[in-house]
This record gives C-alpha cells, sequence and structure tokens, in this order.
C-alpha cells in the first residue's frame, strides 16, 4: 500500500493519532523530494531533520517546541542516519548531504537547552549512534530512536541519558514514562507494548485502512502464481545469507539482461511470500521499490572487490549483503574465496557480463564499485515486473538454496 499510495496512507494514519512530530528517516525520501514535500504539506504534524542540507542549507526544522501544562518547555530534536544516501538510491536524493548527527547535535543542543526544560532526541540513527548521542552530547534527557529495528523491552541508560526504541513494523507501541520533580527528571520507566490482535479495533483506523483498500479493488488479490515452497526474504537471513527467494530474483534478473552474473542486494527484497498462491499484493509487498535493471562488464578483480565489500559489511542487518546469481564463493576469513563463474575459477584479469540494480549502480549501499564498471546500460525493465513476468510464464514454482554462498569457519 505504501509503495503504491507512495506514503500518503501512512500521513492521514499519523494525522487520525494526532501525532506532535515525526523525524525523518531515509525511506521518506525513496520517491523523491516532491512527494516528500506534498505528504509534508499534508501532515499535521512537524516534520523535522536538523542534519539534512543542500549546500550549506538546512532543508528541514531541526527542532520542535511544545509548552506542556504547568509551564514545561518541551524541545524535540529530529536526527537521520548519515548513512542515508546509501540506504535509498542515491537518485533520489543527488544534491542531499547528511551530515554527522553526533556533530549536529553538539552543536545545536546548548542553544536548545537554553529555551527549554527538557530536550528529546527523536532519532533515525540506530543504537550505536544514539549511544554515541548520550556520551558526546551532554543536555539531552532522553533519545527515542529507530532505524536498525530493535526492541529495548525497557529503557537503556547510557550516561545521564535514556534511550528508547520500539523495533519497527508496528509490532510494538513504545511507552516512556518521565517524573519530574520541578524541572528535573528523577525516574523514567517504560515498556513494550506489543500489538496483536487482541486490541480492540479503532473504528477511524479500520475505515481508513478500508477505503484504501477499496481503491486497490480487486487487482492486489489477482492470483499471478503458486509457489510450493516458502521463498524467504525475511531480513535476518536475506541480508545475512544465501535464501532461496535471493537466488530467485538473481536468476530472473541474469536471464533478463542475458548475462554471466546477477548480484542483487538483499535490502531490495522486503519480504517473505509464503507457501501457496501468490498474489499481486505479495509481489507488491516483497518488491515495493521501483528498482531497474542495469546491464555492464566488470573485470574478475573487480568483482571480487564487490564480493570482498558484500561480505564485509559484517553481521548486522545491513541491506548490502548480496544475493547472486551464475557465481558461487565461500565466505573466509579473511574474505570471499574460491570464487567460482559457473563452475569455473574466476580469473581476476578477465572481463565478465553482470547484471544488477539501478540503486546498486548509482552508489547505493556503498557500491561504488560499479561506477567503474564499463558499457553499462540502465534498461526500462523493473525487477518487480520481471518477476510478475516469470510467474506468468511459471505458474507453480520450487526453489531452493543451493549453496552458491557458503560460509566457512
Amino acid at each position: 500500500m505504501s509503495a503504491i499510495f507512495k506514503g500518503e496512507a501512512e500521513v492521514k494514519f499519523l494525522n487520525q493519532t494526532q501525532a506532535d512530530v515525526l523525524t525523518l528517516g531515509p525511506h521518506e525520501f525513496d520517491f523523491g523530494r516532491e512527494i516528500l514535500q506534498e505528504r509534508i504539506q499534508q501532515a499535521n504534524f512537524a516534520v523535522i531533520s536538523a542534519n539534512v542540507y543542500k549546500g550549506r542549507e538546512r532543508l528541514f526544522p531541526p527542532v520542535v517546541a511544545k509548552n506542556l501544562p504547568g509551564g514545561l518547555r518541551v524541545a524535540i530534536l529530529g536526527l537521520i542516519t548519515p548513512d542515508s544516501a546509501r540506504v535509498v538510491n542515491p537518485s533520489t536524493v543527488p544534491d542531499l548531504i547528511f551530515t554527522d548527527p553526533v556533530a549536529e547535535a553538539k552543536a545545536l543542543v546548548p542553544e536548545i537547552k537554553r529555551s527549554s526544560d527538557l530536550l528529546i532526541a527523536l532519532t533515525h540513527t540506530g543504537l550505536e549512534l544514539d549511544k554515541r548521542l548520550a556520551q558526546e552530547a551532554p543536555g539531552l534527557d532522553l533519545i527515542i530512536g529507530g532505524h536498525d529495528h530493535i526492541a529495548l523491552a525497557e529503557p537503556l541508560k547510557v550516561g545521564e541519558v535514556w534511550i528508547g526504541q520500539a523495533k519497527n513494523r508496528g509490532q510494538f507501541l513504545g511507552r516512556i514514562d518521565l517524573r519530574l520533580e520541578g524541572k528535573k527528571v528523577v525516574k523514567v520507566s517504560g515498556a513494550l507494548i506489543p500489538v496483536t490482535e487482541e486490541l480492540a479495533e479503532n473504528r477511524e483506523v479500520k475505515a481508513l485502512v478500508s477505503s484504501y483498500r477499496t481503491k486497490l479493488g480487486q487487482k492486489l488479490r489477482e492470483v499471478v502464481g503458486n509457489t510450493r515452497a516458502r521463498l524467504d526474504g525475511e531480513a535476518e537471513k536475506i541480508r545475512r545469507m544465501e535464501t532461496n527467494l535471493g537466488n530467485l530474483v538473481a536468476d530472473i534478473m541474469r536471464q533478463a539482461a542475458a548475462t554471466e552474473i546477477a548480484l542483487v542486494n538483499g535490502g531490495t527484497i522486503r519480504g517473505s511470500i509464503e507457501v501457496g498462491p501468490i498474489t499481486l499484493e505479495d509481489v507488491w509487498r516483497v518488491f515495493p521499490y521501483d528498482s531497474q535493471l542495469v546491464r555492464l562488464e566488470l573485470s574478475g578483480s573487480q568483482i571480487e572487490e564487490v564480493l570482498n565489500h558484500s561480505v564485509s559489511l559484517g553481521p548486522g542487518l545491513t541491506g548490502g549483503f548480496l544475493q547472486i546469481s551464475g557465481l558461487s564463493f565461500a565466505i573466509g576469513p579473511p574474505g570471499p574465496q574460491d570464487i567460482r563463474i559457473h563452475g569455473e575459477p574466476l580469473r581476476r584479469e578477465r572481463l565478465y557480463s553482470v547484471a544488477i540494480t539501478d540503486f546498486m549502480h548509482a552508489g547505493g549501499d556503498g557500491y561504488s564499485h560499479f561506477q567503474k564498471g564499463t558499457n553499462a546500460l540502465l534498461q526500462p525493465l523493473l525487477i518487480r515486473d520481471l518477476l510478475l513476468a516469470y510467474l506468468k510464464e511459471n505458474k507453480e514454482i520450487s526453489v531452493a538454496s543451493e549453496g552458491r554462498i557458503r560460509r566457512r569457519p
């Protein structure tokens, strides 16, 4: 729904909740700045971010102030991950600069603190950067974070600052209570409230969702294929290891581009498809982005560099871990080993034809390597449409992992 209506439904939902403020994350830029500005105009809440610039101009308000009953002055500072241009398609943010959030906070906090009693940082930077903020930007009272989808069962104290995070995908509602004596925080408590079917429906929200589902009509419920195996696209797996859905997508890309190999970042794939009928809604849910196919040539040594970048991203949930087709390798230590192209050892001096996404070609997830490739050609083919065409020709599929990526002790 988000991909089709480009965030419109989410803004209307937040308006219904009477939200006060939203800090930007990278995916607010997915559909370009023009759409983002439209959504901001539709919002009844403040949209803030202190560390997004065009040239030397800050593009969004860095902070919003709220006066609570009793005269308490609350300031909320917004911060976004500095890796935003790597997380989204760089073509949607070509002229934007995402600066160091810790440096921005250190510069802003003393000034904000002079006119506020309570200072909250609303961040989309990840827990490690939140910890740095707590240690290096004195004056903050509370950090409410996101980005790396961590569930903190209760607030975490780092120095004198408390940090809360409530995972992602609406699984929990995070609650943090601050007890003040005068204007000083003396006690902090909090919890994650699971959002389950046992919770009573909200009639207004149900009506909103129903109205958008009606707009979609029968189209998204159309069955476009069937799978005898669960197609695994869960972030915990596809961003760490080979999966059958990753194999399928990479194979389809390689076939469409008529290349020797294909590489696709795990972050392109946003979920799994369960056993049974595959609907158009399933395909849009798993492939919400308009990722296009790029064909180019890389040398064997460049392919080795790309694979080294993929495995060097570590065991976290970065979207840069690659799913592959036409090649296989083992993960070290110290890095990719026994790299083979269709069973033959990689030849470092030889040129190979490669299929990737436009996101990767533009440098997404830190893949600057592809800019050094030759004979690059953007093909007007969406990865989502390639999968739909494949399902049209293969009404029932069964895909397995094949040991393309192996881990050595």
